[in-house]
């Protein structure tokens, strides 16, 4: 099913209706689709389809990292610079990756 809700969001993208496509990008995104978890990620940073969600736009980013792509641990960082601990450390349980919450804090402190 994955797949199937990622193509849908990309339709509902295409026709600009990007409420219902980032409400259909949170099934492949949980799926491990990492394009669509690294879109998804974005569009929480840019406040695209519904407001901006730094929290969310870094668990995104960070949830990458189980499936091997270390593409979005830049992004992570650089969000985080603007976020508070507690924000961050929010990010990365949802992330189901609190241990990784004090490292992105130590780095987006530096």
């Amino acid at each position: 099913m994955p797949v199937a809700n990622a193509v849908l969001g990309d339709q509902f993208a295409a026709r600009r209706d990007l409420v219902e496509a980032r409400a259909r990008y949170d099934v492949p995104a949980g799926g491990g689709v990492s394009g669509v978890i690294f879109r998804l990620a974005e569009w929480c940073r840019d406040g695209v389809g519904e407001p901006v969600d730094k929290a969310q736009a870094v668990r995104w980013f960070l949830k990458l990292l189980d499936f091997g792509d270390g593409d979005g641990v830049h992004e992570a960082i650089m969000l985080a610079r603007s976020m508070s601990d507690e924000e961050i450390r929010t990010a990365a349980r949802l992330a189901d990756r609190s241990g990784e919450a004090e490292v992105l804090i130590g780095v987006a402190r530096r």
